[in-house]
Order: C-alpha cells, then structure tokens, then sequence
C-alpha cells in the first residue's frame, strides 16, 4: 500500500500566463491545499510585487517555480498530464469531469510526477499544447458560461487533490508491473516514429496534414507502458535504419 504525498506529485503547469495577479493567486490556490510545484512555460508577464502581492503569504511557491520555454520540457519527467479545456475537442483520446480526473491522478502519481495542464487566461490550451497531453479535463459548470478565472479554477482543483486525501488515503498497486512512461520517452518514441515513416515514404514532409498529431493521440490513449515504449522504440530505429541502408 502506497501513500500519497500531493505536494511531491502533483505540479501544476500554466502555459502563456499573462497577468501577474493571476500566477499569484494560483500560488495562494496551491498553498491553501498544500501543493507546491508551479512551472510557467513562456509566461507572457513576470512574478512581480503584483503576483507576491496576490499571493498573500504563498511566496515560497512563487520563489520556487520553474520556468520553462516549451510544454514536453515542462512535462519531461511526468508519467501522466491533464490538460484542463472548456470545450470538447473532435478527436480527443480522454475527457475526464474534474473528480474522475483527480482519482486517475492519484493512481498514476504511485510512479511519478502528474502534471495538470493550464492555457492562457484569454484563450486557454492550444491544440498543440492540448496534443501534449495525456488526457483532458473539464470542470462541471454552466454550459452557458463555462470560463472559469484561472486562479478559481486552480483553485478548485487544488480542493479536489485535497479532499481525495482522506478518499484515497493509499493505493494498492503490483510493484512487479512496469510503470506509465515518461513524456521525455514518450516524446522520443514519436520522433523514432516520425523518422522511420518520413523514411519509408509515408510521411510526406511537404504535406504531414494531422499524421503525427493523430498518431500522438493513438499513442496517448493506449497508456503504453516504460517497457513498451522501449521496445517500440528500438523497432521504429532498426526499421529505419534498414530503409537507410537499402536506399543507398
């Protein structure tokens, strides 16, 4: 039986932030539930007097967050990610309400970091970003007026991870089973895929159209294990490499 530590597994991520006042609030958010790993990626304002200010006494998590130039740099090392959306997407593998997708979260968290995915407070999660997670995630609202302020929908999540303490207080998992990959391996067992069918012809670099994102997707939604992201990987090169070879 595992016990959970929100605060050593859960990070939050906000993409593009663009209000300092915002990024301190989503610090008080955190701290009020007891998180504490925030990461920027290409934050558009800086951590000022205004966010410490909003932060209200949440200043340790503003000095400690990371700041990153792209989405699967920040995701590197986490075994699962939620991208929180308002809008349902064609083609998306998962779309969890916020509870179901808390106790996911809890379940992968016995392997490894999870990450929850924020967009910009004016047009939320890109398509690109979105495709960079594993799953999706919606917030029970008024369908008429679902948008949420980012710091309130921080916030809500943070209360949720909080609460789900006591409801899963442990996990029993198999310690013999092999854990979820990682995104860094996940996102170089795509790049093997990529090279192998710009190789063989498939993949027309002139005109991919949605391939890889489609095929990212596939990927996503199958939850392929460390082990078997290894041996994809080492199929996809040797593939490769033969196609190389009998070109030349």
């Amino acid at each position: 039986m595992i016990s959970i530590s929100p605060a050593a597994s859960f990070r939050i991520i906000l993409c593009r932030p663009s209000h300092p006042g915002n990024i301190g609030g989503v610090a008080r958010a955190m701290k009020n539930m007891g998180l504490s790993q925030l990461s920027l990626v290409q934050p558009l304002c800086e951590i000022n007097a205004d966010a410490y200010a909003r932060a209200s006494g949440a200043g340790s998590v503003l000095d400690e967050a990371q700041i990153y130039t792209t989405l699967p740099d920040a995701l590197s090392h986490c075994v699962d990610s939620f991208g929180f959306t308002s809008r349902r997407r064609e083609r998306i593998a998962r779309l969890y309400p916020l509870r179901e997708a808390v106790t996911h979260a809890y379940e992968k968290a016995v392997h490894g970091p999870v990450a929850f995915v924020f967009g910009n407070e004016t047009n939320g999660l890109t398509i690109e970003e979105l495709s960079n997670c594993q799953s999706m995630v919606y917030i029970p609202a008024n369908p008429e007026y679902a948008s949420l302020n980012l710091a309130a929908a921080v916030q809500l999540l943070s209360y949720e991870l909080y609460v789900a303490q006591s409801v899963i207080p442990t996990i029993n998992y198999d310690v013999t089973a092999s854990p979820p990959a990682q995104q860094q391996h996940l996102s170089h067992l795509m790049k093997s895929l990529e090279n192998m069918l710009l190789e063989s012809g498939y993949l027309d670099p002139n005109n991919p159209k949605q391939l890889m994102t489609r095929l990212q997707r596939f990927i996503h939604r199958a939850r392929v294990e460390e082990e078997e992201v290894h041996l994809l990987t080492g199929i996809f090169e040797t593939v490769r490499k033969k196609l190389a070879r009998s070109v030349k």
